[in-house]
């Protein structure tokens, strides 16, 4: 195998960058095309702070909490609409996630730095270079609104199952319970929730919150779900040139690191593995893996292999639906660094 240097990394990285640049303006321009489009980001002051001389890349990149594309005054729409619904008595405002941040950073005496790019672009163009922008961020680092599947967003957006879906997500429900679930078993499905999206007021969590407050899903038995904590633990105590973190594992310290506990949700009790696995795929699939710190997408056995992506997703968003409903009876079950065990029982390694 070839070793790079650093820089050299760094050059084929660019040119490789400057490639892709090349192909989108080749693709998206062309008659039929307007050109007045470009993209900007909005950004956190308390972050990026103010004076310019000192601001490093990655401070530029995590200050960032909104990128968008658009024509005119677009940008000035979000601030628009902030102040409109800050503007409204506390129990009449609908305050989205990047409304709520807007509102936050003039309430510290800030004013926000909007910053235009691309200018001159395409519609389709713009788009593009929006979406490789969030997708090197993470939506989950930013105030944008996560795209789920197609079957999960009518559900946060009107807060219910169409009677024909729900019927669909039923009939998914007790097939595999029909031909996985015959006798007894030991495993069950659990999400890991950030509470920092979610909050820790239960009574006041909507099911887009909840969706969008997970991080991670799994299945298992007995305390599968703590050997995650564990391992997160052990690379804390290394030296952190010895650490190896992936997203999972970085989600659950940096929840550690603000103070807070990591809820922990197990439901589906008493299922097969292989019903586990269906049910977690299909819980995967409804929210995205994109949207998750999940390495890949879920298992599907059996019949569930001929499933087309809209019953997988459907019965995924149902599921997802009872295990809210399950949160809200049973509360939350915060998981701390310290009380964890040193080690769990030996068992048979999964990948994540």
């Amino acid at each position: 195998m070839k070793s790079f240097s650093m820089a050299t990394f760094l050059l084929i990285s660019r040119a490789r960058a400057l490639q892709s640049d090349k192909d989108v303006r080749k693709k998206f321009c062309g008659s039929g095309y307007g050109y007045n489009c470009f993209c900007y980001m909005l950004l956190d002051p308390r972050i990026l702070g103010t004076n310019i001389e000192t601001v490093t890349f990655e401070k530029f990149v995590k200050s960032v909490f909104y990128v968008g594309k658009g024509t005119g005054g677009r940008p000035l729409d979000h601030f628009w609409d902030a102040r409109k619904e800050l503007e409204k008595p506390p129990n009449e405002q609908d305050l989205s996630e990047k409304y709520r941040r807007i509102g936050d950073i003039w309430k510290a005496g800030f004013g926000i730095p909007k910053h235009e790019i691309y200018h001159g672009a395409s519609d389709h163009e713009a788009f593009v270079r929006e979406a490789c922008m969030i997708e090197a961020i993470q939506v989950t680092n930013l105030t944008n609104k996560m795209i789920f599947s197609s079957e999960m967003n009518p559900v946060i957006r009107n807060g219910r199952f169409s009677r024909d879906s729900l019927a669909r997500a039923l009939r998914c429900e007790n097939a595999v319970r029909n031909n996985f679930d015959r006798r007894r078993y030991m495993a069950f499905c659990y999400v890991l929730i950030d509470p920092r999206v979610s909050g820790v007021k239960i009574e006041t969590l909507t099911f887009e919150t909840f969706v969008k407050s997970i991080f991670y899903i799994g299945k298992g038995s007995n305390s599968r779900p703590l050997q995650h904590f564990i391992d997160a633990r052990n690379e804390m105590d290394k030296a952190p040139i010895d650490q190896k973190m992936n997203k999972k594992l970085q989600t659950i310290v940096d929840i550690w690191s603000s103070g807070h506990g990591v809820p922990k949700l197990q439901f589906s009790h008493g299922v097969s593995d292989k019903a586990a696995l269906i049910k977690e795929a299909c819980m995967i699939d409804a929210v995205q893996v994109k949207n998750l710190t999940n390495q890949k997408k879920g298992e599907f056995h059996g019949f569930t292999r001929k499933w087309d992506p809209t019953t997988k997703t459907e019965y995924g968003a149902w599921l997802l639906d009872r295990a809210g409903s399950t949160l809200t009876i049973d509360g939350f079950t915060l998981i701390q660094r310290n009380g964890l065990p040193e080690i769990l029982r030996p068992k048979k390694p999964r990948k994540n």
